[in-house]
């Protein structure tokens, strides 16, 4: 008898559970804010946050994993010389963002970068997780959490004074990973398997 109800019991688990392909978003509210240079002595650089996360669903495979941020953008002033440095001119000084995700497996990171044009204003990108040169493995995220960090560059060059540094404020920012996740496809519950034998 206990056979048969074990037997029983792993269809009606088994009819629970499937696998569906889909893109989940993951918000990423410790990477928002205002990404900026204080210069007032000490001078500080505030470009770096990261963010621990954590999946509402482990995938059982992941396809694809990009950074979607969205908020404003204002550009700063910089004056470069090229040969002369009485001949001075002066530039709009954009920056680079840099994410990055923490392969726990020890593999490379898989980094997504992108950089801000020269005009103040809105700035809008949803960039892919890459690695130079090859395939990214995603089986670090099979684990069901992960850290992400953002890095700001602000682009300095030797022969160049920065008069008004830029700054840029995420005022959205989430994880969009494409794989398969487990599903429910069936309204079973425990108390309606138990209910089967009494």
């Amino acid at each position: 008898m206990k056979s048969i109800i074990a037997f029983v019991l792993a269809l009606q688990v088994g009819a629970v559970t499937g696998v569906s392909a889909e893109t989940v978003s993951v918000p990423l509210p410790m990477i928002q804010g205002r990404y900026y240079v204080d210069i007032n002595p000490p001078v500080t650089l505030h470009y770096h946050r990261q963010e621990h996360f954590e999946l509402a669903r482990v995938p059982l495979s992941v396809s694809g994993a990009w950074l979607h941020v969205s908020g404003t953008f204002v550009a700063g002033e910089t004056s470069c010389w090229l040969y002369d440095p009485a001949d001075q001119d002066t530039f709009a000084q954009k920056i680079e963002l840099f994410a990055s995700l923490n392969d726990t497996t020890g593999v490379w990171d898989p980094i997504a970068d992108w950089m801000t044009g020269t005009e103040s204003g809105p700035l809008e990108y949803t960039t892919p997780f890459l690695r130079a040169s090859r395939e990214v493995n995603w089986e670090f995220l099979k684990a069901g959490y992960g850290l992400l960090g953002m890095t700001v560059t602000f682009m300095i060059f030797p022969e160049c004074s920065v008069l008004i540094w830029p700054e840029a404020t995420i005022e959205q920012a989430e994880l969009i990973i494409e794989g398969e996740f487990a599903v429910a496809v069936d309204q079973s519950t425990w108390g309606g398997i138990k209910a089967l034998y009494r």
